[in-house]
């Protein structure tokens, strides 16, 4: 799987676990979106369906 394509796969599914209040998960997934090469940390600040993470 190329990075890019997986940062945007694992930054989804943070998004849906952090909506789910799946916390552990989404961090985790976060992470694994970072590690991929996911670079758009402004948005990840104002996102919405990251805020039960902000918490």
């Amino acid at each position: 799987m190329k990075k890019h394509f997986a940062a945007k796969i694992y930054y989804n599914l943070a998004c849906e676990q952090s909506l789910q209040r799946q916390v552990d998960k989404a961090f985790e997934s976060l992470y694994l979106s970072l590690n991929n090469g996911w670079k758009d940390y402004g948005w990840m600040q104002q996102y919405t369906h990251l805020a039960p993470l902000r918490e």
